[in-house]
């Protein structure tokens, strides 16, 4: 069976731009701190404890507050901003050259606001493709770990392939396998293969095949074959407009 390649963008490719991150924090919350003091904030906990964000968390309520920052992390000008994760763009075009049918898939989704949302697919083809990563259109958008691994049971039954997906998201992932149907989760143990980025071992007790892949560093011991032939499914990835 040929095999699809699924990279996870947050944590796998792209990492925090913190002075940007604080920067969006500041002007769409209305938050006022002045240009002198943001320059100075080194952490998100800094950042949390400045008087202007205390009179912020206290004026929305813990819960109003924490969502608010969950949701900022996919600002559209926050996407587009974010560092690339070194060795990632080098280890990408590896594996595309040794399987064309390699996509993105990322849990980049904002539901309340459809506008934002397609705002934030575009930023993430963008990010892509400023950064010259091969394949930029090929790109899964999943509300969470069990949406992804959902679509992902789609996509082996539709192109008869196995499927190495590349994620830093070991434990949500599992415990989102854990919850899937049975036959899901036969499919999965079958014909996924998990690549647990950032892990130097994986002890976690499991049907699913989950690998360690400390680094790009390591990339040349994925175990990674061109296929014969390519299939790209249908209606299945976002297109740039």
């Amino acid at each position: 069976m040929e095999t699809t390649i699924l990279v996870d963008i947050d944590g796998v490719l792209a990492t925090r731009n913190l002075p940007r991150l604080l920067s969006i924090y500041d002007d769409v919350l209305n938050l006022a701190i002045p240009k002198e003091q943001l320059a100075c904030v080194r952490s998100l906990e800094a950042f949390h404890a400045l008087p202007q964000a205390q009179a912020h968390r206290i004026k929305m309520g813990e819960v109003r507050y924490q969502n608010q920052f969950t949701a900022l992390r996919f600002h559209p000008h926050y996407v587009a901003a974010c560092h690339m994760i070194h060795g990632s763009l080098q280890g990408v075009r590896y594996l595309v050259k040794r399987c064309n049918a390699l996509s993105y898939c990322t849990a980049r989704v904002i539901n309340f606001n459809e506008q934002w949302n397609a705002a934030l697919a575009r930023s993430t083809w963008i990010w892509l493709k400023n950064n010259d990563f091969p394949n930029e259109g090929q790109i899964f958008f999943c509300d969470g770990p069990q949406a992804k691994l959902t679509r992902i049971v789609a996509m082996i039954r539709e192109r008869a392939q196995s499927v190495l997906l590349i994620d830093d998201s070991l434990e949500m992932l599992l415990s989102a396998f854990d919850a899937l149907p049975n036959e899901n989760q036969r499919v999965l143990s079958e014909h996924l293969t998990l690549a647990a980025f950032g892990y130097e071992e994986c002890d976690q007790e499991s049907t699913l095949q989950v690998i360690p892949f400390p680094n790009w560093a390591e990339v040349h011991n994925l175990a990674v074959n061109r296929p014969k032939e390519i299939n790209h499914g249908e209606g299945q990835r976002w297109q740039p407009r």
